[in-house]
């Protein structure tokens, strides 16, 4: 819990007066342009930056206390730290045993990350995505309470950064709650239980994808493009026969067919494309997309 929090760098705030209620099991995304103050805000809740006014708790105890913060959070920087020449195997061995943990828990959670057949492997070896994979079981080995990354995603290609996103979204099964500072909004959508949105310091939002696009009056919904533009008129009449129950409005626009939704769902896709694939030859479709920047801009002009 984070209650009336500032931070100053030369007498300027980088944080303004931040309120913010984490959720036991849930997993929230920070996201917001470079300077946001994402960065600020994670080594604060982990105790490694003091802050100017305010109060920091996590289970109830303030983040100063921190010989007792250290056994409940679990901090992963962009900096993985991994050493080049010892075995999977023998990496988590020794952190578990340099940390006191159950070095049996340490290879559970090796086989749940699907690296044990690796555990014999050199790390220089593993691929950049097994890498951060290992990177995250090395914060978990105490069972912390919460678990705090910073842009552990940057520098992966999409399918890479997609399986590790789905690798730490499975950790609720351990009890994990996670804060996660990212600059990639799909991420945020997809795996985010909650979304937060920072800008110059300032707490913009709080809350579900659907319920961000309602607040701020963005469209949401899908965009088709068919093989055989001209059957977009036909496709759209047969849609609005077949009355697609989430969808508000049809509209062509740049040879694209969109479906405007009621509110956003990750339901959406499958369901038209089973609707239309044996009717239409579907050559991509997608959920209609705001960037980063338009998603910020929209906040500020709406707070």
């Amino acid at each position: 819990q984070i209650k009336d929090l500032f931070k100053s760098y030369d007498k300027n705030y980088i944080l303004d007066n931040i309120n913010l209620t984490i959720l036991t099991g849930s997993i929230y995304y920070i996201i917001g342009e470079n300077g946001s103050g994402k960065t600020t805000l994670l080594k604060i809740i982990s105790g490694l930056l003091y802050y100017d006014k305010g109060e920091v708790f996590i289970d109830g105890v303030p983040v100063s206390k921190s010989k007792i913060i250290k056994n409940l959070i679990g901090y992963l920087s962009q900096s993985k730290g991994l050493p080049r020449d010892l075995t999977v195997k023998e990496y988590l061995t020794f952190q578990a045993n340099t940390r006191r943990c159950d070095k049996q828990y340490a290879f559970e959670l090796l086989e749940h990350a699907q690296l044990n057949l690796s555990s014999d492997k050199m790390i220089y070896k593993l691929s950049e995505g097994n890498q951060r994979k290992l990177a995250v079981i090395t914060t978990l080995l105490h069972k912390p309470r919460l678990l705090i990354m910073d842009e552990p995603t940057v520098g992966l290609d999409p399918l890479v950064r997609d399986e590790l996103c789905t690798y730490i979204s499975s950790l609720k099964k351990f009890g994990l709650t996670a804060i996660i500072a990212s600059h990639y909004l799909e991420e945020a959508e997809k795996f985010g239980d909650k979304i937060l949105l920072l800008s110059n310091g300032k707490l913009l939002y709080e809350g579900t994808q659907s319920e961000f696009y309602t607040k701020y009056k963005f469209e949401t919904g899908l965009e088709l493009e068919l093989i055989n533009k001209e059957e977009n008129s036909e496709c759209i009449e047969f849609m609005e026969k077949n009355n697609i129950p989430f969808a508000k409005s049809f509209d062509e626009r740049y040879d694209k067919i969109r479906i405007i939704a009621y509110e956003y769902s990750n339901e959406h896709l499958p369901f038209v494309v089973d609707l239309l694939k044996h009717n239409f030859n579907i050559k991509k479709i997608a959920y209609i997309g705001y960037s980063l920047n338009d998603l910020v801009k929209n906040a500020i002009r709406y707070n």
